[in-house]
């Protein structure tokens, strides 16, 4: 056997054995393109997934089941999420202004409704401690 079919072969078997499949987690029938989503990697089972259509949900039990969070803010195309990396319950989002929510989607605050923000980071030592930035300043 020369080395081009050992390789094919390393390659066919390696590829069947770590392959993994894919579970759909909603909406049924994906009719709603998934823009952004955010999971805590201390807490896998709680996600959060930003839709296309403005809406925002959200799963506590690894998408068995997934529930629609009200933002109250009408419905607009969420850009991006944020979750904490110590609390789930703390989220951010944002589209033409950051939305925080410390409650896990109950409540929400408006952060700075003044500028488009780009990025927000949480600091890795003391995840309380949070930046944003817009096209030119740092936060």
């Amino acid at each position: 056997m020369n080395f081009t079919n050992i390789y094919f072969l390393f390659l066919f078997l390696s590829t069947a054995i770590f392959s993994q499949q894919f579970k759909l987690i909603g909406p049924p029938g994906g009719s709603i393109a998934q823009k952004q989503f955010g999971l805590n990697f201390s807490n896998p089972k709680v996600i959060y997934i930003a839709q296309s259509n403005g809406s925002l949900v959200k799963s506590i039990d690894g998408t068995s089941n997934i529930n629609s969070v009200e933002v109250g803010f009408g419905n607009f195309s969420n850009q991006k999420i944020w979750l904490s990396p110590e609390n789930t319950n703390v989220l951010f989002i944002n589209n033409l202004f950051y939305l925080k929510t410390t409650d896990g989607g109950n409540n929400w605050n408006v952060l700075n409704a003044q500028a488009y923000r780009q990025e927000l980071t949480f600091n890795p030592i003391d995840a309380d401690i949070i930046y944003y930035s817009d096209h030119s300043e740092l936060y």
